[in-house]
């Protein structure tokens, strides 16, 4: 934008000076004849007519190509957030009879490993369909995951169970970000972040996962 507006500037100083220089060497005295001061005049009353036009054109069209990619943008950020997705996870007690698996196994440990199970579901609740559902990664220790792709229309929920393999000592009180990577109609890309803590449930005696909340999409890539 500076240079833009440098190279503006630039023209405008070499407009203005011209006639001065050009009347600075009309009034030197050389043994070459020149034109009259009429013809020069006239060229140059031509030449700043031109220019000027030239210019005016110019600004013209920049402006309205510049109004018009604005109310393009304007209209595409309107469209994108009239079909975005947008997800609710809440933990279950139980799971129906048809659920999907999600299994992360942990690769970055020596010790013993043993493996936490939670019921969930997770729930469109934005205002338009999300498709290549896939709960990505956790955050605190490197993964493997399966790979789940799912697609949930407006309102469309779905039954996950989430199988975790950690280590025994990162049990109790650890905090876990899931991440889930999906893309709406328009082939715009998402990533919303959950937020898992392992907690021990008294009643039975054994760890859980607990869904703490869940982050607003984050668009990664615009179609």
């Amino acid at each position: 934008m500076f240079k833009k507006y440098k190279s503006i500037l630039t023209l405008s100083i070499i407009i203005v000076l011209l006639p001065i220089i050009i009347n600075f060497i009309l009034l030197i005295k050389t043994p070459i004849p020149v034109a009259e001061n009429n013809d020069w005049i006239s060229f140059f009353g031509g030449y700043i007519g031109g220019v000027t036009t030239l210019l005016g054109v110019w600004f013209t069209i920049d402006y309205y190509r510049k109004k018009d990619e604005e109310e393009r943008n304007k209209a595409d950020e309107k469209a994108r957030l009239s079909l975005m997705p947008y997800f609710k996870v809440v933990n279950l007690d139980s799971l129906p009879q048809y659920y999907k698996e999600v299994f992360f196994s942990c690769i970055d440990s020596t010790g013993m490993m043993t493996t936490l199970t939670s019921p969930f579901m997770i729930k469109n609740v934005g205002l338009g369909t999300a498709v290549d559902v896939n709960f990505l990664y956790l955050t605190n220790f490197d993964w493997n995951a399966d790979s789940l792709r799912l697609t949930l229309a407006v309102k469309d929920e779905e039954h996950i169970e989430l199988n975790i393999q950690i280590p025994e000592d990162g049990i109790g009180g650890n905090t876990l970000w899931l991440t889930i990577n999906y893309a709406d109609l328009l082939g715009n890309k998402y990533e919303q972040a959950i937020s898992l803590r392992i907690n021990l449930s008294v009643q039975v005696e054994r760890y859980y996962i607990a869904v703490v909340g869940t982050l607003p999409p984050r668009l990664l890539e615009k179609s």
